[in-house]
């Protein structure tokens, strides 16, 4: 059995740090498994049901610690690599979009400067055509 596929959806909640989805050999899948913040690491959780008492009971579950540990690397694996996806995307564009705001200020403070006297001229040049045809 080879895991051919896992699917993340971050969460940001105080325990629950996303949702996972896994593809055993291009033709099964586990959905709803959690990746939790624990004491003193994270885990998967499987997919369970709430049953009449309240309690909880797993829907399925691997049936040895190979199996869970194969799992667990596979998902926790993708959750780290798309939250380092998700850290450089965020902060790349928010650098880019500061240094590109202060270009374009800057180059429209300088261009306002050099034609601060010019400007009012060209829109009153402008406007005077376009209120003339109006007015016949």
């Amino acid at each position: 059995m080879e895991i051919t596929d896992v699917k993340i959806s971050i969460r940001d909640e105080e325990r629950l740090k996303a949702y996972a989805s896994v593809v055993f050999d291009d033709c099964f899948i586990v959905k709803d498994l959690r990746v939790i913040d624990g004491t003193d690491r994270l885990w998967v959780a499987m997919p369970n049901k709430k049953r009449r008492d309240g309690t909880r009971r797993d829907v399925c579950h691997p049936l040895n610690t190979a199996t869970r540990e194969m799992i667990e690397k596979a998902i926790l694996d993708r959750y780290d690599e798309t939250m380092r996806e998700q850290l450089y995307t965020a902060e790349e564009p928010v650098e880019d979009d500061i240094e590109d705001e202060d270009e374009a200020m800057r180059a429209r403070l300088y261009s306002d400067e050099e034609t601060d006297d010019e400007e009012p001229e060209e829109l009153a040049e402008e406007e005077e055509p376009s209120e003339e045809p109006d007015d016949e």
